[in-house]
């Protein structure tokens, strides 16, 4: 089976008014899907971003390193602070949550009320039923992504036009403004003033002559503290917080794609993950998708280890969700990141992160 890599982060918090939205948020969580998504723009072309094809990202967790925090209290709450950018260049910081903390302390888990049903592949894989790839690549070309939830995930083309710098990533809709990513898609330790500076998200993209929807911009993007000011030099510092919210300037999850749930469930067993990405080692832009089996002994309450295939570039930030055969919903429990242990892994939405998507997402 085939084991390939790739990188994400960013998350969402601007004013303190934010984190009071419960009962809209958990409604969001559940995600929603669009019967017949409305293409009602101009849809541009690849040529927009075809010509700045970006290489892999160096980032990588070193074999044997730790998948723990390992930080004292007043380090967690600095950590998990949320860093907002707006398109002018305004930066805010904002405290974690309550809930946040609550979280991170473990008081959430012990009333924890999404435990896990059985999950399962998703259905539609039964309809894939032909395969673009052969040989032991185990991903799938996606055939119709205008299909939920296949609409729900898009490519995120992040430019530095300063630095010459071009960053392809999967992103996820997942509230009526909000896409999900990593951080490291939008925050380069690298690279003189280390924002991208322009964010454009395609959602839908399935090759250079499908894109149904067209292009969309941005207005705020989070990340949090830990991913800018706890990086050492190397990766091993900051994967925890490897995670983005980007906010749209056009609610394209209400009448246009609609947007994948996301769910933390502390008590998670086996499951059958599935995986939507894009990837830089078969046809530009066209989505993939697969199934793996994740174990309970590859999962810390941080991350989780996965066969899933995907490259090393642009899948970096792709949604792994669990679908629920009791209610049918899919929600995103991790979000892929890179090899690691002779395995692939995923950042997972733990309760800090979830709580804090609960009370931002819009």
């Amino acid at each position: 089976m085939q084991r390939l890599v790739k990188a994400f982060f960013l998350t969402s918090a601007l004013s303190t008014a934010m984190w009071a939205m419960p009962a809209f948020a958990q409604d969001i969580s559940a995600g929603k899907e669009v019967a017949n998504p409305e293409a009602s723009r101009s849809l541009g072309t690849t040529t927009e971003f075809a010509a700045r094809k970006s290489g892999p990202r160096s980032l990588a967790r070193t074999e044997g390193a730790s998948r723990a925090l390992g930080l004292d209290e007043a380090a967690t709450i600095k950590a998990f602070t949320i860093v907002g950018r707006s398109k002018d260049g305004t930066e805010t910081r904002t405290a974690p949550s309550e809930e946040m903390l609550r979280a991170l302390k473990g008081e959430k888990k012990a009333e924890a009320d999404m435990a896990a049903p059985e999950g399962a592949a998703d259905p539609l894989v039964a309809e894939e039923a032909s395969r673009a790839i052969a040989g032991s690549d185990d991903r799938l070309p996606v055939k119709n992504a205008l299909q939920y939830p296949y609409v729900a995930v898009g490519f995120l083309d992040a430019v530095n036009e300063k630095q010459q710098m071009n960053w392809g990533c999967t992103a996820t809709v997942v509230g009526p403004s909000t896409i999900l990513t990593a951080a490291s898609c939008v925050y380069a330790h690298e690279m003189e003033g280390n924002w991208m500076e322009d964010l454009t998200f395609w959602p839908a993209i399935n090759g250079e002559a499908n894109i149904p929807f067209g292009g969309y911009s941005w207005v705020n993007m989070y990340v949090f503290e830990g991913f800018i000011t706890n990086y050492d030099g190397s990766y091993d510092s900051i994967w925890p917080y490897d995670v983005a919210l980007i906010e749209l300037d056009t609610p394209i999850g209400d009448t246009t794609t609609g947007w994948l749930g996301f769910g933390d469930y502390p008590d998670l067993g086996d499951f059958e993950g599935n995986l939507i990405a894009y990837n830089d080692d078969v046809p530009a832009w066209e989505q993939r998708r697969g199934t793996c089996q994740i174990r309970v002994e590859n999962m810390s309450e941080l991350d989780l280890l996965h066969e899933c295939d995907s490259d090393d570039n642009w899948s970096w930030g792709a949604p792994i969700y669990y679908y629920d055969q009791s209610d049918k919903s899919r929600r995103v429990v991790a979000l892929n990141m890179g090899g690691f242990q002779n395995m692939n892994w995923a950042l997972r939405l733990h309760g800090a992160i979830f709580e804090w998507m609960l009370a931002t997402v819009k």
